[in-house]
């Protein structure tokens, strides 16, 4: 019975249909019903809801008067015929301990939501792991972490969360949290890498990870296959094992998927290097000691990467490595680093490093490198021959055998370069970074030592075609200052002021008017023989940006702002094929008493001049990307960057759109596949200038301008589709393709008339750079197999470029000279035993054209007057084929431990067979016409390294 005061508030249904027991027997048999209601008054299809079931039911009349149900079901219990009665009543019931259910309003209280942020780092050196990606694998949420490691997810719901953290070359991180309502959790993940013997920098190449950028990282934990005992002189030398991406083998610059060595941009910790020319392949630009990891980014790149038209290379300096030093010694140079952290190990609150480099040349020179760099220096008196009107009918031995210039030069390398980072952490989700690099390189040479001096002969106004007393000067830096930070639960922002410098100076001598005589006594030289000139280069660029990221539910929202300011200024003497007189005059002389038989003139259809620039150019930039996931399978990346040009008082808008699906099939295994594209531009552009000079060392002059408002910045359409199989355990195959259509790019207009050439560093860009059009489109297909003591990989790459300009090559469509059409690359790392590592790999080219020099090309190919040279047609350079290409390099490396301390010894032997690969060619004049003689790639080389490291 229930009391008369109880009576007032609650009224109590019981209605048993066969009993007590047989109600209590009816529900733990879960019997099910069918109901159908339309209008009817929510008590009475209580009272009904009750008779039927029999179930006990409680609540006060007052929350049920005045309402109605709307419900149909079939097949349901009887908890389920209850929550249907109630759907759209605004009430809800709960279950006593006694069975009995209770109608009652639902409390009306906001959620109280948590919050989860953390980093994630490296296991062993402490380092943030930029991009790398954090999933709630229950919830199916997932984000990834920002350039300094770090992550937040906001509005969670308090309960359990399954937390996973993966990284390229890292085992994944989980665990298991419990949030509580409004509270707050903060993880440190830290990830370790794969168990490798020996850790220099390395690229391996791209995952296709759902949400991620087309991107392939460079990191020291796992070289890829092939470069696991790789010396670690240069940091660019694995980058031939990522898919597009391909290193040149004489210069080491990089080409992404076709494009020139200046279509990408490489930044350091956010700061664009202005890279000078490579001398050789084997020497970087930066300590392999300092970086942690490269990011190559390539066609389909995101918004927030910038504004190149192939591709940009992210590098990262190696701050959390704990306290130690570590030094390396290699035939080309001598490496050391320093580090050293405060606080507690697992979490670092300070961390210091600097690093140091420098080339031991002038003490050791590896006879290897010594006599390539010879041969490349040798003098080319073609560049004399092209431009005469008869060079047939001039004595070939003038040519062969009283050239001024040493036949074998002996250049001088020197090369340094000093790193700097400090990372200090005021509060786990605050950190201050800053970074500083300083790189120099010099060449030089002197091409006219008197023993060349053989016979009598006079040369009159060569007007600088032939150059001695080369020197190359080159030096850059950057410097940066960032925070990062994490705005209460769901926001990411980081704010980075930068600066970086580039200096080219080129010193040199140059004929302009030289008579020699020679008897038997003594050489005399008579009259203004030579004259001193500078070429050069600066370039100047200060920046500052902001970037903000933003996370709620299936959106990862990143919105940028930047503000760049570029100086630059170039003045070179540069050569041009117009109408124009110089002669080379040949008198007879006496040798002896035997008078020489030699011509007497030619003309020349040449002009020099000397070309000054000077360009200031101010951009900003803003942009946004939405990452979205539409559920486990399906991500979408859409973004759009615009940079304003107040010197055009325009905007150029950059949209750019990605889609990823990732499913399991079959016997293939987890699938992913990726489609991206987009339209890129580019402000500031890399050009190098071919010299057109019998004597200079080096064939190209390397500037880098800010684009003035003469002339529109390059534009190219990006269509890149990826995708990724594991077939079974260790098993990777890898599909990469790119189709990029270049409406409009620039290039140094070498037909331009030197009259309108820039003297005075006022005149715009369009007097030396022309429009072209340009088509790329290629694939690779990639199979690797890693077991715990064995590693293969074995990938073939065809690529297509050409490009045509109304201005050269009379309008023809022609091949880029880098561009390699079939290139297959094979590696293997093998572990006979716990220390020791042995490695192998090998790549062949076929197909590459402009077989000659580049700069044969370049200033003779566009004239009818001086592209003829029989047999050889300059203005068609893909009628000249270099031969196949063919390497193979082996490595050894053996780790021991000594105490605290760890010695790595390593053996690389580069071009394992001496296979003598062909550069490219020269022309030379003999009595039977012109034949060619080769520029050699470096024969084998022998490289042993010494690392030690506490």
């Amino acid at each position: 019975m229930v009391s008369c005061l109880a009576c007032r508030r609650w009224v109590v249904v019981a209605v048993l249909l066969w009993g007590m027991q047989a109600a209590g027997t009816a529900y733990g048999q879960a019997e099910r019903y069918a109901l159908a209601m339309r209008g009817v008054p929510l008590e009475e299809a209580l009272a009904r809801f009750v008779a039927v079931t029999g179930v006990a039911l409680a609540y006060d009349p007052a929350l049920v008067g005045g309402r109605r149900v709307y419900c149909v079901v079939q097949d349901e219990t009887a908890e389920g015929i209850l929550r249907c009665l109630l759907d759209g009543t605004g009430l809800d019931f709960y279950r006593r301990s006694s069975g009995t259910y209770v109608l009652t309003r639902p409390v009306a209280l906001p959620p109280q939501y948590a919050v989860l942020a953390g980093a994630v780092v490296d296991a062993r050196t402490r380092a943030p792991l930029p991009y790398a990606h954090v999933v709630l694998a229950d919830r199916g949420l997932g984000t990834t972490t920002n350039g300094a490691g770090q992550f937040a997810f906001p509005q969670l719901l308090p309960g359990r969360y399954a937390v996973a953290v993966s990284h390229l070359g890292y085992r994944v991180w989980q665990d298991t949290l419990v949030l509580d309502a409004g509270g707050s959790a903060y993880v440190r993940a830290a990830l370790a890498a794969e168990p490798v013997p020996i850790t220099p920098i390395v690229v391996d190449a791209s995952d296709v990870e759902p949400g991620d950028g087309v991107r392939a990282r460079v990191d020291r934990q796992e070289p890829p296959v092939g470069f696991a005992t790789e010396t670690g002189t240069t940091s660019f030398l694995p980058l031939q094992a990522l898919a597009g991406v391909r290193l040149s083998d004489a210069t080491a610059d990089v080409h992404v998927q076709g494009g020139a060595a200046g279509d990408h941009l490489l930044r350091l910790d956010g700061v664009p290097v202005f890279m000078p020319r490579q001398t050789v392949g084997f020497i970087g630009p930066f300590s392999p000691l300092a970086l942690a990891r490269i990011t190559v980014h390539r066609a389909g790149f995101g918004a927030e990467a910038g504004s190149q038209t192939a591709g940009v290379l992210e590098a990262e300096h190696l701050v959390e490595s704990g306290d130690g030093f570590e030094a390396q010694v290699d035939p080309l140079s001598l490496n050391a680093r320093l580090s050293l952290r405060t606080g507690p190990e697992e979490a670092p609150r300070v961390a210091l490093m600097a690093a140091v480099r420098a080339g031991p040349w002038a003490a050791y020179q590896p006879a290897a490198l010594r006599r390539t760099l010879r041969r490349w220096s040798t003098p080319d008196p073609f560049v004399l021959l092209a431009p005469l009107r008869r060079y047939q009918d001039i004595d070939p031995d003038f040519f062969r055998e009283t050239l001024l210039l040493d036949p074998d030069p002996e250049p001088r390398l020197a090369f340094s370069d000093l790193h700097a980072a400090l990372r200090w952490h005021p509060a786990p989700l605050r950190t201050l970074y800053a970074s500083f690099y300083r790189g120099r390189k010099r060449l030089a040479g002197d091409l006219f030592p008197d023993a060349a001096l053989r016979k009598s002969f006079a040369l009159v106004n060569t007007q600088g075609l032939v150059t001695v007393e080369d020197t190359y000067d080159w030096a850059g830096g950057t410097g940066q200052v960032r925070y990062d930070a994490v705005l209460g639960g769901p926001t990411l922002w980081s704010v980075q002021a930068r600066a970086g410098h580039y200096r080219f100076d080129h010193d040199y001598q140059f004929f302009e008017a030289l008579a020699l005589d020679i008897d038997e006594a003594r050489v005399q030289l008579g009259g203004p023989a030579t004259r001193r000139t500078r070429d050069g280069n600066r370039v100047t660029e200060l920046g500052l940006a902001a970037s903000l990221d933003h996370t709620r539910g299936a959106h990862h929202v990143q919105l940028g702002l930047e503000g760049t300011v570029t100086d630059s200024r170039f003045d070179l003497r540069l050569a041009s094929v117009a109408e124009g007189t110089m002669s080379l005059q040949v008198r007879p002389v006496l040798e002896g008493n035997a008078p020489l038989d030699l011509d007497s003139t030619a003309t020349f259809t040449m002009v020099h001049r000397q070309v000054r620039h000077a360009a200031r150019a101010t951009r900003v930039a803003a942009f946004a990307r939405d990452r979205i996931r539409l559920g486990a399978a399906v991500s979408v990346e859409a973004g759009v960057r615009l940079t304003y040009r107040p010197g055009r008082q325009t905007v150029y808008a950059e949209p750019r759109l990605a889609a990823t699906y990732t499913r399991a099939v079959g016997g293939l295994g987890p699938v992913t596949v990726r489609l991206a594209a987009g339209l890129y531009r580019q402000f500031v552009s890399q050009f190098d200038l071919s010299v057109l000079n019998a004597g200079a060392l080096l064939s190209t002059a390397r500037i880098w301008l800010p684009l003035d408002a003469s002339v529109r910045p390059p534009k190219v359409y990006h269509l890149a589709p990826a995708v990724t199989l594991t077939p079974g355990r260790g098993w990777t195959v890898r599909l990469d393709g790119y189709l990029k259509h270049q409406p409009h790019g620039l290039t140094i207009n070498y037909a331009a008339d030197p009259a309108g050439l820039p003297a005075d560093g006022k005149g715009p860009q369009n007097a030396f750079l022309t429009s072209f059009r340009a088509r790329y489109y290629g694939g690779s297909v990639a199979l690797e197999r890693k077991g715990e003591r064995l590693r293969v990989r074995a990938a073939y790459t065809r690529s297509v470029a050409r490009w045509h300009s109304d201005d050269l090559f009379d309008g023809r469509r022609v091949s880029f000279p880098w561009n390699e059409p079939h290139r297959l690359d094979l590696g293997v790392d093998w572990l006979p035993a716990e220390r020791f590592t042995l490695s192998l790999r090998a790549y062949g080219v076929r197909g590459q054209t402009w077989a000659l020099r580049r700069a044969y090309y370049d200033y003779f190919g566009h004239s009818p007057r001086t592209r003829y040279h029989p047999p050889y047609d300059l203005g068609d350079p893909d009628a000249h084929r270099l031969p196949d290409r063919y390497g193979l390099d082996l490595g050894a490396a053996y780790t021991h431990p000594l105490g605290p301390a760890r010695l790595q010894l390593r053996l690389d032997v580069l071009n394992l067979l001496n296979r003598a690969n062909v550069a490219d060619r020269r022309l030379v004049f003999d009595g039977d016409g012109l034949s060619t003689a080769p520029r050699l790639l470096p024969p084998r080389f022998v490289a042993f390294a010494a690392r030690v490291s506490w």
